[in-house]
């Protein structure tokens, strides 16, 4: 069964409008290089990432006719920069960081290319991206562009010192932070790369981030996200009392702020405070809820054609098995899962099963797998994601009710 509770919302995509941008076009008149940019852009935010790079090509072949055409040097940062975005999302890392590259060496008085480059980067290697912040920081001609930059160097520390944890967990047999379950949580920090529950980080870790989080004293901030992300860094290097207080000072600018109340429900579950944090997490739950409708959306048809796709895919066996779960869609979680303590921002969660019964035993009478689309939708950039992201997440909470692995549950699937 798959109940529905997400409103139908749809508007026309940026594809559809580049569609129509094109059909009216008077005849004759040429292509430009912002045209085939701003259409290749359309494409790109709609999801089409195959015609976002044939309109950047086409782009591209107009800017080589230079004689003709006279591209100008920003064309060519431009595209050279659509390049990387673009090479963002065929996952391709290294190249995006090569055509960032490109675009900073046309425009080397300007930090954004650079920047751009940084955020790519400080997954793979953030030991790099820590030396790249060095490298923009000496270009950065504003307090927005050097804030970002400490923002970024930070999270390179810790990302690097996190690697570093994980690699003496793994020397001692121990297991390593990043095979904890990942039930879709945001985790707190604003990149998927930030464990929920990060390691112990060493001193110099530590130290590092605190001095670089130090020089934002010279800035005025007057952003409550910016602070939450701040405070999100000082929870998770330890400093549990000044992440608080850089939290309580954030909402005096905006006592509305989800992503403030969403890091202190982080803080006060890591200090085992459980009334705070269930109240931190009921107020981010109130204001996702009252957010407006996201870029990315589904009909319900679409939400439960995938569900019913997924569950089509596993043998008739466990089929049967789940026939009586309940999958139940929603904006977000139920006030009463909350107050039990489950995470605003899941993209599901099982109800309903005891943890310690036989699985062969067990009946889905009674046992719901939620899916929660403001998460979900938020979470990923354009409908090929999304639908990825829904199959995992009603997989994960399958295997979670069939008492079986997740790569056991993958195995079985059919083709």
């Amino acid at each position: 069964m798959v109940r529905i509770g997400q409103p139908d919302i749809t508007s026309e995509s940026p594809a559809a409008r580049s569609h129509a941008q094109e059909r009216a076009r008077p005849a004759g008149v040429p292509e430009s290089i912002a045209d085939e940019i701003a259409r290749s852009r359309a494409y790109l935010e709609a999801g089409e990432i195959a015609q976002a790079r044939d309109a950047y090509l086409r782009g591209r072949a107009l800017s080589m006719q230079g004689a003709l055409l006279q591209a100008s040097v920003s064309d060519l940062v431009a595209l050279c920069s659509l390049d990387g975005e673009i090479c963002e999302r065929e996952g391709r890392p290294e190249a995006a960081v090569r055509a960032y590259r490109v675009a900073h060496s046309l425009a080397p008085h300007d930090a954004d290319h650079l920047i751009d480059a940084i955020e790519v980067v400080l997954e793979e290697d953030p030991a790099a991206a820590i030396a790249m912040c060095h490298e923009a920081s000496v270009l950065a001609q504003d307090d927005g562009d050097r804030l970002h930059l400490i923002l970024l160097e930070a999270e390179a520390h810790i990302e690097r010192g996190a690697r570093l944890t994980d690699d003496d967990a793994a020397a001692s047999g121990a297991p390593r932070a990043a095979d904890s379950v990942d039930r879709g949580v945001d985790r707190g920090m604003g990149r998927d790369g930030i464990d929920r529950d990060p390691p112990e980080l060493d001193a110099a870790t530590r130290e590092a981030v605190c001095k670089l989080l130090g020089r934002l004293d010279h800035f005025v901030i007057d952003e409550p996200e910016v602070w939450a992300h701040v405070g999100d860094m000082y929870r998770v290097v330890g400093e549990h009392a000044l992440a608080e207080h850089v939290y309580l000072t954030a909402l005096t600018l905006d006592d509305e702020c989800a992503e403030v109340h969403f890091g202190l429900g982080y803080l006060y579950e890591a200090l085992g405070d459980d009334d705070r944090m269930i109240e931190a997490w009921l107020a981010v739950r109130d204001l996702d809820l009252s957010d407006p409708p996201a870029t990315l959306e589904l009909s319900d048809h679409e939400w439960e054609k995938t569900v019913r796709r997924t569950l089509a895919e596993l043998p008739l066996e466990l089929q049967v098995r789940l026939a009586e779960v309940t999958v139940e869609i929603a904006p977000v979680p139920p006030v009463e899962l909350i107050a039990e303590g489950v995470h605003p921002r899941l993209f599901g969660w099982l109800s309903g099963r005891s943890g310690d019964s036989d699985s062969a035993a067990v009946s889905g009478d009674g046992v719901v797998i939620y899916l929660f689309t403001h998460a979900l939708t938020r979470a990923h950039r354009d409908r090929h994601e999304l639908a990825a992201a829904i199959r995992a997440t009603v997989c994960r909470e399958a295997a979670y009710f069939l008492d079986i692995s997740e790569a056991e549950l993958a195995a079985t699937r059919l083709d």
